[in-house]
C-alpha cells in the first residue's frame, strides 16, 4: 500500500466519522466535515467547468471551430450582470439557450424512456411459444397496467366485478411502490456501505480508537456540564 492510499483511507474514513457524529449532537467535527465536502466538491466542479471550457470551446475555436468559440461568447453574458443592471437583460440569453436546449434534449428522453417504451412493452403478445415464464410474465403486466388504469376510472361506479377489478389495481400499485421504496432503500444502504468499508477496513481502521476516545471525552463533557447545570438550579 502506498502512502497516497494509506492517506486517503485516513481522509476517507475521517470524513464519514465526521458525519456520522451528527448521530450524537451537531458538533465542530460535523461542521468541519461539511465545509470540506462543499468546499471540495465545488472547487472541483469549478475545475471540471473550466477544464471543459478550454478544451471544448476555446481550443476548437483557436483552431477555426468558430460555432464552440461562440458558444463560449454566449456563456459569458452570464456574467455580465455584474457590470450594472442595465446590462442584466444580457445574463438572459445564455439562460434562455440553456433551459431550451435541455429541454429539447431531455423531452425525447422522457417521451422515449417514459411513453413509447412503456407502451411497446404493455403490447407485447401474451403468449410466448415455448418459454412459459415470458407468457406469465407479459400477462401479470397487461393485468395490472389494465386494472391499474381502471383503478382511476371515476365515471364508472366501482361495484360488483368492477370492484374486484379496482381492487387488483390498488394491490398491483400497492406492490409497485413497495418495490420501488425497497429498491431506494437498498440504494441507501449501499451507499452506507462504502463509507463503512473505509472505516473498518485499514487504514481507516486505526482511526478508530481516535474516534471512541474523542466520543469519551464528549460524553463526560456533557455529563459533566449537565450535573453543573442540575447542582446550579438546585441551589
Amino acid at each position: 500500500m502506498t502512502p497516497i492510499d494509506i492517506a486517503a483511507g485516513l481522509v476517507s474514513a475521517a470524513l464519514a466519522l465526521m458525519a456520522w457524529s451528527l448521530l450524537y449532537k451537531e458538533n465542530g467535527f460535523y461542521r468541519l466535515g461539511e465545509n470540506l465536502l462543499v468546499g471540495g466538491t465545488i472547487g472541483y466542479g469549478v475545475v471540471l467547468g473550466l477544464k471543459a471550457v478550454w478544451s471544448h470551446g476555446v481550443v476548437p475555436a483557436m483552431q477555426g471551430d468558430l460555432w464552440l468559440g461562440l458558444a463560449v461568447v454566449v456563456g459569458l453574458l452570464f456574467f455580465v450582470r455584474f457590470f450594472g443592471r442595465k446590462y442584466v437583460w444580457y445574463s438572459r440569453i445564455p439562460l434562455a439557450v440553456l433551459l431550451g436546449v435541455g429541454f429539447g434534449v431531455s423531452l425525447n428522453a422522457m417521451i422515449q424512456a417514459q411513453i413509447t417504451v412503456q407502451l411497446i412493452a404493455t403490447m407485447k403478445s401474451l403468449f410466448v411459444g415455448g418459454n412459459i415464464l415470458e407468457t406469465i410474465n407479459n400477462i401479470v403486466i397487461f393485468v395490472g397496467v389494465v386494472t391499474t388504469m381502471f383503478y382511476f376510472v371515476y365515471s364508472i361506479e366501482h361495484k360488483g366485478p368492477l370492484n374486484t377489478v379496482s381492487k387488483i389495481g390498488r394491490y398491483v400499485m400497492m406492490v409497485a411502490f413497495g418495490g420501488s421504496f425497497g429498491f431506494n432503500l437498498l440504494g441507501r444502504i449501499a451507499m452506507l456501505v462504502s463509507p463503512m468499508q473505509a472505516v473498518v477496513v485499514p487504514p481507516g481502521a486505526y482511526l478508530i480508537p481516535v474516534a471512541l476516545a474523542i466520543m469519551g471525552y464528549v460524553l463526560w463533557r456533557d455529563l459533566q456540564k449537565r450535573r453543573a447545570a442540575e447542582t446550579k438550579a438546585a441551589t
